[in-house]
Formats: structure tokens, sequence, C-alpha cells
């Protein structure tokens, strides 16, 4: 780009100069009226020059880690590529086990790995500038519980489906149906963990062991407890999405009444506004943010 911004400069010039060439013959009002269409036109043309260099995009940012494969083979070929928003789709490269990408700063991204036959955990990128890059596990899209992931993905739509509604927490009525569709499909999960262990990735692939997760998350602490053990176990072996091991962990300390860990859980005050739970350690809650792909500089530091 600063090579352009150069040339248009040295051109505006040049073009300046062979104009004022080709026009000497003319009277002194005329070379007086050219003179000035001259100093009007390279001034144009640096003005022109100095957008493009101050439009300029700030450098990308590079993320690159490594590469899990689930099966314990590595496929042959993989491509990383990111979709960000308002961009076109930002491709990267592979190299053995791991991945880079360069990302724009200040954007919102969700970083995949993958091929015809594999399919990835998506790393979500709210802003490269504020964030670190994680590992990324690897599977095969036909996963091996195809049923029960179509059925774990229809519950996470139901589990939704409320909860995008308007939460009416003074509506009896409202919260005791919530209360029951929650709990029927708690109870489903538990028979599904009892008899397949916990949805993993690998098992049912993203969507459906993401849809898991969320059940879960909604659970009270004497179910959430133990499942965040096999959740913690799953997430050694990158089976799980970090950022949703995070928030699960903050969500039994905050049942437990203890401070939580990564700033992810809120409460609502006496005016109907919202504010984070406190936190422990307030000065490395960045850094543990970051660990689990969560972006830094967020309300609970405030708190």
């Amino acid at each position: 780009m600063l090579k352009i911004v150069h040339l248009l400069n040295e051109n505006a010039v040049r073009v300046a100069t062979k104009y004022a060439a080709a026009h000497s013959f003319l009277s002194p009002t005329s070379r007086l009226r050219r003179n000035s269409l001259t100093h009007c036109c390279a001034i144009a043309l640096l003005m022109f020059s100095t957008s493009l260099l101050a439009a300029e995009p700030v450098s990308a940012i590079r993320f690159s880690e490594r590469i899990y494969s689930s099966t314990g083979i590595f496929p042959s070929k993989l491509a990383v590529f990111a979709d960000c928003v308002e961009r076109p789709r930002i491709f990267g490269k592979v190299e053995q086990s791991l991945y880079q990408i360069d990302l724009p700063a200040g954007t919102s991204c969700t970083v995949r790995v993958g091929e015809w036959d594999w399919n990835s955990l998506p790393i979500a990128v709210e802003d490269a500038a504020v964030t670190v890059a994680l590992p990324i596990l690897v599977y095969p899209r036909e996963v091996p519980e195809p049923t029960l992931a179509r059925e774990l993905v229809e519950m996470g739509k139901e589990d939704q489906a409320l909860r995008g509604k308007r939460w009416r927490t003074n509506d009896p009525e409202f919260l005791n149906r919530v209360q029951a569709d929650d709990g029927a499909r708690q109870q489903r999960l538990a028979e599904i963990i009892a008899a397949k262990g916990w949805p993993a990735l690998s098992m049912v692939g993203w969507e459906a062991a993401n849809a898991a997760w969320l059940i879960a998350q909604h659970s009270p602490a004497a179910r959430l407890k133990p499942w965040l053990f096999l959740m913690q176990e799953a997430a050694a072996k990158h089976e799980i999405a970090p950022y949703n091991l995070a928030t699960s962990i903050d969500r039994v300390l905050v049942y437990d009444n203890r401070k939580q860990l990564y700033g992810t859980q809120y409460r609502t005050r006496a005016d109907g506004g919202n504010e984070p739970y406190p936190s422990e350690d307030m000065d490395q809650l960045d850094h543990r943010r970051l660990r689990m792909g969560l972006p830094i500089n967020v309300p609970a530091k405030a708190l």
C-alpha cells in the first residue's frame, strides 16, 4: 500500500510538470489559470493517495496452535479458515499438526479446521486483539452416534426456544413450564450419559455436543456438579469447548456461594440491570479468560 501511495504522489507531480511544459506558450493570465488548475489537480491526487494510506487496514494478528485428532489418525489434508463479520472468508495454512491464520483486529470471527470428511470444534474469536489462539480438535464428519446427535440437537433447540422469548421472572406459570421442560431434558441427558458417557465432540459432533452442554448448564446444582467432572475429563481430551467448560465451572462456584473464576455469571440488580457475580483474584482474571478462549476487558473487571 505504501508503494502504491508513493507512486501516486510521484505521478501527481509528473502530470503537473508535463501539463505546465505543454502549455508554456500561454499568456501570463492563461498561465496563471493553468498553474492554478495544475496545482489543484496535483493536490487532488495527493489527497486521494493520502486517503488510501489512511484507510490502510490494521495489521492482522497471527493465530497459531495445535490440532488434535479424536481418532488418533491425522488427516493428510486439512484447511483452516475463518468466517468474520462483513469480510470475505479468510484462509490460513496447516502444517503437520499446527494451524496458522491471520485474523483482523476488532472483528468477530469463527475459526474452523476441516476438509471434506472431517470437521472441527469452532473457535469463536470476538476480537483477535484481546483473545489468544486455542487448540482445535478435528473429528470425522460421519460421527459414530448420528441418531443420538440428531436427538441432542432437537433437545438443544427446545432448550433455547423458551429462552428466546421474553424472560418473565414474575410469571409463575411461565417459570413452572420452563422448569418442567428443563427437567424432562435433563432426565433424558442423564439417561444418555449413563448409557454412552458424556456426549463428546467426536461422538456426536459440535452442534449436538454443544446442545448437551446447554441442557447441563441449565441444570440445578445437584445435577450440574457431577456432570462438571465429566466435562473436565472431556476437556483434557479437547472434546469440549473451553469457554463452555469455563461457564459451567463458574456456575457451580456461584451455586456454592463462592467467587467465580472466569467472570461469566451475572445477576440482576434491584434496578433491573445486570452485574457480574464477584470473581476471584481480579488481577489474573484476564489471564484465566484468555486461556479458556474468552475475551478480556469484560464488565467483571470493574467489580
